[in-house]
């Protein structure tokens, strides 16, 4: 038991010296032991470590560790009677003086002197009689560093690996788009300043450089430019009639304005800048603009404003164009009468000034304004041509004529209160959209042409008091569908002011075949006349007119209720062959002929002179008689 605490006392000094704070603990010293000589210690100053070797290079070794510290601990011994010692210097394995204590109740004075603290330090032994007890030795662990024997490891050969194939992801390279190289042009063309392909110019043309500008203001040319000749402007970058040279970057209306623009053949093809500014207050009340050669604006970009008319009447004049047209003249008119000519066109037309935001048009402002219209009559005309017309203002906008015998895949649009007088409309008008404008108050609806409404199914809604049909020309509107719808609605403001559809004036057919197998239906839905209360509105056909050849041959007319038709006129019976005017589809009908019976007149055969035969004589009628005696 005693050694343990006198081992747990060594530890503690131990570690108090370690530290470099001094022991209150007195331990007595061992007695000098001949046969195993004292171990010494490097000598470590208060407070540090030992020092460690240097690292062996190919060795690694762990850092010392600092033991944690432990608490001192006072052991009393037990007490005997006192017996005084000579002081003597002992020294402990650490190489330092060390207390010494005797006997119980002896206690030895241990003392040292300066620099006694080498391993040779002399010893005093206790008196003869006197036990010591010996002194726990805790030797200091100093890391042996080792330097392993150099191992020559045996020769290896690698063993030979192969790779596993490996195959790599596909890669996509991303698209690039190269510069586009336009191709070369064959002898005596070249490209102009839009990419187009535009004939080497000589000395009369106008534009000799691809990119000059050319304006009406210019010497000689005030509101004229002529681009007739050949390939006149089809180098330039920029065509201005009736604008001045900008100024502080902004255009400038030339005070005389434009007066005409026209192209010849090439003259402005494919030249993506044209403005054409026209003067309203002007003698001509505006600018012309005249394409008159093959492909004079083909691909064009125009824009022009106060314009009275735009004429493409040759092949390919204005095809592929796009054109805008702000505030045209009254009376403004489009002809496309050249095969192509406005095939696959854009045009924009705006009528007015536009309202100005948070206003609205008077209801009591009323004002009509009419222009002329659109005709589409060569061949393949205005085959994909989009049209749009837009009323921006308040007035009332009326076209006279849309004349669209070749509209085929091509699109209208009307917007605002816009109204059509009359609508020609051939068989070509079943592949267009956006007609329904077209067959809204219709003055009248005209088919000249052979076939040119033709197979056509229309409904006409609404169209204006004293409407006609007229089909004119051979098939022109055989085996037609139309409707004529007569709607009425009490809810709208315009119902007190705005009279019923009464009259409508004549449905003639004046060409050979022209009603032949055609079917009209007429709706009339106006149950509330405004002058009769309470009673529906009466509407009267004025004449059915079928005045050529089979004209009206298998005509069927379905009337509808309250509606009456005056006169019945069949230039033969062969015009109204066939022809039946019912109410509805279950009525047995009446002829359209008021006379159903062919005429046959009483024929009367001549009479001839007696007739004899000869050789043979009548014997005659008186004989002599006998003589009297």
């Amino acid at each position: 038991m005693i050694r343990k605490i006198l081992f747990a006392i060594l530890l503690a000094h131990s570690a108090l010296i370690a530290q470099g704070k001094p022991s209150r603990i007195i331990l007595q010293a061992p007695p000098p032991n001949p046969q195993v000589p004292a171990q010494v210690a490097p000598q470590v100053p208060p407070g540090e470590l030992p020092q460690v070797p240097p690292q062996v290079p190919g060795l690694t070794i762990p850092p010392p560790q600092i033991p944690a510290p432990i608490p001192p601990v006072t052991t009393t011994a037990p007490q005997a009677p006192a017996t005084t010692i000579g002081a003597s210097t002992v020294t402990n394995a650490l190489g330092s003086p060390a207390p010494v204590t005797g006997a119980p109740g002896t206690t030895i004075a241990a003392t040292s002197s300066p620099g006694t603290n080498a391993p040779n330090t002399d010893t005093v032994a206790p008196a003869p009689g006197t036990t010591v007890a010996p002194a726990v030795v805790t030797p200091l662990v100093i890391p042996v560093v080792v330097t392993p024997a150099p191992v020559t490891p045996p020769p290896t050969t690698p063993v030979p690996t192969t790779r596993a194939p490996t195959t790599a992801a596909p890669t996509t390279p991303a698209p690039t788009t190269a510069a586009p190289t336009l191709p070369p042009l064959p002898t005596g063309y070249e490209y102009g300043a839009w990419n187009q392909v535009c004939p080497v110019p000589t000395s009369e043309q106008d534009c000799q450089f691809n990119g000059q500008m050319i304006q009406s203001d210019a010497v000689n040319n005030r509101g004229i430019i002529n681009c007739d000749r050949t390939a006149d402007c089809c180098k330039c970058g920029s065509i201005q009639c009736g604008v001045v040279s900008p100024i502080a970057g902004l255009p400038l209306v030339d005070p005389h304005g434009c007066l005409q623009f026209s192209a010849g053949d090439y003259g402005a093809y494919g030249v993506k800048q044209i403005v054409v500014i026209g003067n309203p207050a002007s003698g001509a009340g505006g600018a012309s603009i005249s394409c008159a050669g093959r492909s004079g604006c083909q691909a064009m970009n125009l824009f022009g404003d106060s314009i009275t008319n735009l004429m493409c009447n040759v092949d390919n004049s204005c095809s592929d164009s796009t054109i805008q047209i702000d505030n045209p003249i009254e009376g403004f008119w489009i002809d496309c009468n050249g095969p192509e000519s406005c095939r696959n066109s854009k045009m924009t037309v705006n009528i007015g000034t536009p309202i100005p935001e948070g206003s609205m048009c008077n209801p009591q402002y009323s004002n009509i304004r009419r222009f002329g219209g659109i005709k589409c009559a060569a061949m393949n005309s205005c085959d994909g041509l989009e049209l749009t017309i837009n009323n921006r203002g308040c007035d009332d906008v009326i076209f006279e004529l849309l004349d669209l015998d070749q509209v085929n895949g091509a699109k209208f649009n009307f917007n605002g209160k816009i109204e059509i007088s009359s609508c020609v409309c051939g068989p070509a008008c079943n592949f267009a959209s956006g007609l329904g404008k077209c067959f809204q108050n219709l003055e009248r609806l005209i088919c000249p042409d052979v076939r040119s409404c033709m197979n056509m199914v229309k409904t006409i809604i609404n169209p204006m008091d004293m409407f006609y049909l007229e089909c004119s020309n051979e098939l022109s509107c055989a085996m037609a569908d139309l409707t004529i719808d007569l709607e009425q609605d009490p809810l709208s403001p315009e119902f007190t002011f705005k009279q019923p559809v009464r009259f409508i004036q004549s449905l003639k057919f004046g060409g050979i075949n022209s009603g032949r197998g055609a079917t009209i239906h007429i709706h009339n839905h106006q149950f509330i006349d405004p002058q009769i209360p309470g009673q529906p509105v009466i509407v009267t056909i004025g004449v059915l007119e079928c005045s050529a050849l089979n004209s009206c041959q298998g005509l069927t007319i379905y009337t509808g209720d309250n509606v009456n038709i005056m006169h019945r006129i069949c230039g033969s019976f062969e015009a109204c062959n066939g022809c039946m005017i019912k109410k509805d589809e279950f009525d047995v009908g009446i002829p359209c002929n008021p006379d159903p019976f062919p005429f046959v007149p009483q024929q009367w055969l001549p009479q001839g002179p007696s007739q004899s035969i000869p050789g043979q004589q009548q014997p005659p009628k008186w004989i002599p008689g006998s003589p009297v005696v």
